[in-house]
């Protein structure tokens, strides 16, 4: 699983950020990104890399299922960290003094 801004980012800047974490696992090849339907649904990434080893790899540490050099990741939402959260308020409040404790 990877964790995205899925709905900051664009369909190019998206697809940048799932080859950046593969890269470490061999070259990938091809890339199709499917975001949630209207319905609701999960954001998935299926990555072909360019031997079975390293599909293999990249499924063993990120991936749900592999078929052949084909890897399919799912794509969750990025969690904003208590310091992007507490700024969020503090803009939202204006002047207002907003803590978060954790």
């Amino acid at each position: 699983m990877i964790a995205l801004d899925l709905g900051q980012l664009s369909d190019a800047e998206m697809k940048e950020a799932v080859i950046d974490r593969c890269a470490p696992f061999g070259r990938v090849k091809v890339l199709r990104i499917s975001r949630p339907g209207n319905r609701g649904g999960v954001a998935t990434a299926t990555v072909r890399m360019s031997t079975v080893d390293e599909a293999d790899a990249l499924a063993r540490y990120l991936g749900d299922s592999r078929r052949g050099s084909n890897v399919t990741i799912g794509l969750a939402p990025r969690i904003p960290s208590a310091t992007e959260t507490n700024l969020l308020f503090r803009k939202l409040a204006g002047s207002v003094q907003v803590d978060i404790l954790l």
